[in-house]
């Protein structure tokens, strides 16, 4: 008795080529489908962190400009990339005391506030940084201007615009300043 090609148990070479050639094609697809959705993830997080970092910003900033005010020890100085002004900052006591304060938007966004006893407390935002302006008349044919100093007057609001994101725009929040601070 002869056995014939077709009477073995097995596979041809040509049946094994071909399910590596289908597994492989499955694999490539797999790890691309696998790459594309943790390269999603990655950028979701980005964009979350970015924009908590940005929310923190803005409120950081207008706590320190909302009691912000000019002042003869300290005038009101700003150019496109810092401002300092005298202003009243949270104690350790739960209360308010006289401060100066000085927001800074190169290389990061920082704000640093000095007490007048010597205490210092410093804010950096790392992944946020920008470019201040200021609001002289809203309604004025030139409402805004990028220097300002002063040792009484101070300017109606401050804009600050934060750099392009990576996808080619940028935020502009405007804080508005107090006038009649405490």
């Amino acid at each position: 008795m002869t056995n014939t090609p077709s009477d073995r148990p097995g596979f041809t070479l040509m049946e094994i080529m071909v399910a590596l050639l289908i597994g492989a094609a499955i694999i490539t697809v797999g790890r691309t489908l696998f790459d594309t959705a943790m390269n999603a993830q990655r950028s979701l997080r980005s964009r979350v962190g970015t924009t908590g970092a940005y929310r923190v910003a803005r409120y950081e900033i207008q706590r320190a400009i909302r009691t912000g005010r000019a002042s003869d020890s300290i005038p009101f100085v700003g150019s496109a990339s810092k401002v300092s002004f005298a202003g009243w900052c949270p104690d350790g006591y739960g209360g308010l005391s006289r401060c100066a304060v000085r927001i800074s938007t190169q290389p990061f966004l920082s704000i640093i506030e000095l007490r007048e006893n010597g205490s210092e407390h410093e804010w950096v935002a790392d992944s946020a940084d920008g470019r201040l302006d200021f609001v002289v008349d809203a309604g004025g044919l030139e409402p805004t201007v990028s220097a300002w100093e002063s040792t009484s007057i101070m300017p109606s609001a401050i804009r600050w615009i934060s750099r392009p994101s990576r996808t080619g725009s940028s935020d502009t929040l405007l804080f508005a300043v107090l006038r009649n601070a405490p």
